[in-house]
């Protein structure tokens, strides 16, 4: 096969090709190159933010609530740095909301609060994303956020009276 019909096979649209999911619309839904300009963008932006909210970040968000967990027994000492000296029967807290957990607990439940976000936030701009004129705004806005997040998560282990900001940029 040569190096124009293979070019032609995954880059150019042919109009025979093309699926009528609606008789009036005369347009292609989606266009080959589109659909490559996808699959470069997933290649390069899915496997990071994967990478990253799966592994990365929860690890640096429970060793920033550990260093800032106390202990139960009298929340004014803060926890030693070693588990082997934590008194016997008391624990490392921190708040999450109204109550006080344990910091493996507190990742938990901000992954928790975090998929939750990322379902209203995905099922309220999928349309607009899909079908609107502003899906590129869309895009670029997201990954603007997305470059700060990342940016500021590494603000939050250095400064332990904002512990919680490590957190709640989990969740953005």
């Amino acid at each position: 096969m040569s190096l124009q019909r293979l070019r032609h096979r995954l880059v150019d649209d042919n109009p025979e090709n093309f699926v009528q999911l609606q008789p009036h619309v005369r347009e292609q839904l989606t266009k080959k190159k589109e659909l490559w300009a996808f699959f470069l963008f997933a290649f390069g932006y899915l496997a990071w933010s994967n990478t990253t909210g799966s592994l990365f970040q929860p690890l640096l968000v429970q060793q920033v609530a550990r260093n800032a967990s106390r202990l139960s027994s009298n929340s004014s000492l803060p926890c030693p740095e070693s588990d082997a000296l934590i008194p016997e029967g008391d624990r490392c807290l921190v708040p999450f909301g109204f109550v006080h957990v344990e910091p493996t607990s507190y990742v938990l439940l901000i992954n928790v609060v975090s998929v939750w976000c990322t379902i209203i936030v995905s099922l309220g701009t999928s349309a607009f994303a899909d079908h609107g004129r502003s899906s590129k705004k869309l895009m670029m806005t997201f990954c603007t956020l997305l470059a700060v997040t990342t940016t500021f998560m590494f603000i939050a282990p250095l400064k332990p009276n904002v512990w919680w900001l490590a957190g709640l940029l989990m969740v953005i």
